[in-house]
């Protein structure tokens, strides 16, 4: 699943992605465990796990392999549930 990440200052706080339930819900996407890639660099993932509120936590690879910043957006490739 193809899937557009935006990068906040709490969510990088966190090291994690937030979708928020409407959209976990629309996408078809379940809580459970993720292995998350990175479109442009595919030698590099994460795997985390997204819970019911639409957090997908764990992803401090990504954000450091890519030193995302504030404003952020990367495109990934998700798997998972």
């Amino acid at each position: 699943m193809s899937l557009t990440f935006d990068v906040t200052p709490s969510h990088r706080a966190l090291f994690a992605f937030y979708f928020g339930t409407h959209a976990i819900r629309a996408a078809g996407l379940a809580p459970g465990r993720y292995t998350v890639t990175v479109r442009s660099r595919p030698e590099l993932s994460a795997e985390g796990n997204m819970n019911a509120n639409g957090a997908l936590t764990r992803m401090s690879p990504l954000y450091r392999g890519l030193a995302l910043r504030d404003g952020d957006a990367i495109e990934a490739e998700a798997s998972g549930p």
